[in-house]
């Protein structure tokens, strides 16, 4: 079941280095096994940071089981948690799908309704599990895929971000730590003697992956490890934990404001980049706001701004914010001579800074200029259509044609003796936000327009 939107305001956001999280362990004896909850609480304050938790860990309990457990619905309800961590019995997400779907969904949505149900500003935080280290040997014979360690994880990753993306929610991906860590060094053994549950190492890398799922933050640094491991093994496992989360924040729906931005002299064209959120606000430090999901800002003046993106999940219950400084330097309007004739460059990009400048130091010649009068694009930006007007006192050739950032025509108009007044409407609504360029053309000067698609 999909979250609740609500409707909040968007507040100052003070960035500090610690945070404090609440966080439910609801699983089985491989969340149980060398306690992983605490292990992430250590982790968490060896950064300043604390994790306050609880957990029902019943040995061997599906979803079925926990769907009806009297303790583990009681702890859901017995606060608002900012995560409940969801974890299936070790066997039953690596089945068929059809087997999946009808043993194990149903009763994975009776839980996270049961969460929203307590508190729709609760994040469930799915426990991607590891394959066994030599396969479901029990099943094989009855589903091949999990003959093997690397077929029964494929089959976990498949059903955990299934359920994660089919409820909104987050994935804390450990099984996939787990495997990028057999790939790497296939001595640190992760598994206990069963070759199932976890060992000391394993349940170290599992709680590296849930503080960088939770906190956002890298657990590189940690001072924090179990005496059984060396600091050499427990910085590899940290490195391998915290990349698995933070190099894939998109693929496992974990929320978190990001964005990258493109800078054109004045103008900035800001693509969003976050993951699970439902709406966003944009402040680009000059007293201006958008609330567009990749805006194009305009600056009317130079100087140092901070574009600062915040964006809202969780029913706009929780709240995560980047910013970025840029620099603007409109300089001051200029004039370039070209071809003996003064032509307006814009904004700092011609050799005279005025109109008078340019006529003075411009020799004379028979060169005949562009000359048009009244020369208009609006509305500039636009969100699909600019309409362009000018008028020509002289017969003239003129080509006038419209090109992308990179170069390419995208539409083109002849204009052959022409003289008069000219009207077009430029249709651009089929094409990506960001800049394109008028060109207004006779036999030997250019006018340029930039044009804003918003």
């Amino acid at each position: 079941m999909k979250k609740g939107i609500l409707i909040c305001a968007f507040l100052p956001l003070l960035i500090i280095a610690q945070q404090k999280k609440e966080v439910l362990f609801i699983g089985n004896s491989y969340t149980y096994v060398n306690d992983l909850p605490n292990l992430v609480k250590q982790i968490a304050l060896s950064f300043g940071d604390t994790l306050v938790h609880e957990s029902s860990t019943p040995g061997g309990s599906n979803f079925n089981a926990h769907s009806t457990n009297a303790q583990t619905l009681n702890k859901i309800n017995q606060q608002q948690w900012d995560y409940v961590v969801l974890q299936a019995q070790s066997q039953e997400l690596s089945f068929s799908p059809f087997q999946v779907a009808s043993d194990s969904y149903p009763y994975a949505e009776i839980l996270v309704d049961s969460i929203f149900a307590n508190s729709s500003c609760t994040e469930p935080l799915f426990f991607m599990t590891w394959g066994r280290k030599y396969g479901d040997q029990s099943n094989c014979q009855f589903y091949p895929p999990v003959c093997t360690y690397l077929g029964m994880q494929q089959r976990l990753r498949e059903s955990y971000l299934d359920m994660t993306f089919t409820h909104n929610a987050s994935c804390s991906p450990v099984g996939m730590a787990w495997k990028k860590s057999i790939e790497i060094d296939s001595t640190l053994n992760l598994y206990s003697s069963d070759n199932s549950h976890p060992s000391i190492y394993g349940s170290y890398l599992a709680a590296c992956t849930f503080y960088s799922s939770i906190f956002k933050k890298s657990a590189v640094g940690s001072t924090y490890w179990p005496n059984a491991i060396d600091s050499a093994s427990a910085y590899i496992l940290q490195q391998i934990g915290s990349s698995t989360v933070l190099d894939s924040l998109a693929v496992w729906n974990i929320f978190n404001s990001n964005f990258s931005f493109q800078q054109y002299n004045d103008s900035v064209i800001c693509t969003n980049l976050s993951s699970n959120y439902n709406s966003t606000l944009w402040d680009f430090g000059d007293g201006t706001s958008s609330f567009d999901e990749n805006p194009t800002h305009v600056y009317n003046s130079s100087g140092a701004y901070t574009i600062n993106l915040s964006v809202l999940t969780n029913g706009g219950c929780m709240l995560s914010s980047q910013s970025i400084n840029i620099s603007v330097n409109l300089g001051v309007l200029s004039w370039n001579c070209l071809n003996a004739v003064c032509v307006d460059a814009g904004i700092g990009n011609g050799a005279f800074t005025s109109l008078s400048d340019c006529n003075s130091n411009c020799p004379l010649t028979s060169i005949k200029k562009i000359e048009l009068d009244n020369i208009s694009v609006y509305p500039n930006p636009s969100r699909s259509i600019f309409n362009l007007s000018f008028t020509s006192e002289v017969i003239q050739d003129l080509r006038v044609r419209i090109f992308n950032v990179i170069g390419e025509e995208l539409l083109s108009d002849e204009l052959e003796q022409f003289t008069g007044e000219y009207t077009k409407e430029i249709n651009l609504k089929n094409y990506d936000k960001g800049f394109y360029f008028l060109e207004i053309k006779n036999n030997c000067i250019i006018i340029n327009k930039k044009l804003m698609l918003n």
